[in-house]
Formats: structure tokens, C-alpha cells, sequence
């Protein structure tokens, strides 16, 4: 993916044809961090060097053209489960 986010385009060769395609998109992604999906606290079974060993799979370069990255914590317990009172609109 680096060089169509780089370049807007997509090259693909052939034995008889090379062919060019336009490629400009914007990427959205999500990601767990940790094959266990919790990084920190009690519910992480992970060691230190599976984490390590998984977050690595993403290269230093690729990461590096995500123009924003947010870490979203765990909420509180039982928040999710809370009954939302609206009001009218």
C-alpha cells in the first residue's frame, strides 16, 4: 500500500501489457493492540514479547504515513450497559 498512497497509483505488469491505474483513496484503519485486543491491565494474557512481536507486523514506514493515530481506552465497567436518557430534539 505505500507506493499507490504515495503515488495515487497502482502499476500492474504483465508478460504482454503494463497498465497504470489512478488510486487516490483515503485510508481509514483500526487495529487491537494486542492479539488479545487489551494492552494494559488484567485482562491483557499477552507477554511482553507477543505484543511486541505483534505490533510489530506494521512497518516503522507504513505507520509512519497515517496522518492521525488515536489510542481509545477501555471504558469504565459497566458504562456500555447504561441506559442513555435523551431528550427531544
Amino acid at each position: 500500500l505505500r507506493e499507490p498512497i504515495e503515488s495515487g497509483e497502482i502499476h500492474i505488469s504483465r508478460t504482454r501489457a503494463k497498465i497504470s491505474y489512478p488510486a487516490q483513496f483515503q485510508l481509514v484503519a483500526a487495529m487491537n493492540p494486542s492479539p488479545t485486543g487489551h494492552y494494559q491491565g488484567n485482562h491483557n494474557r499477552c507477554t511482553p514479547e507477543q505484543t511486541l512481536r505483534y505490533l510489530g507486523k506494521l512497518s516503522g514506514p507504513f505507520l509512519d504515513r497515517f496522518d492521525l493515530s488515536l489510542e481509545i481506552p477501555l471504558p469504565p465497567p459497566g458504562l456500555l450497559r447504561q441506559k442513555v436518557i435523551t431528550g427531544e430534539s
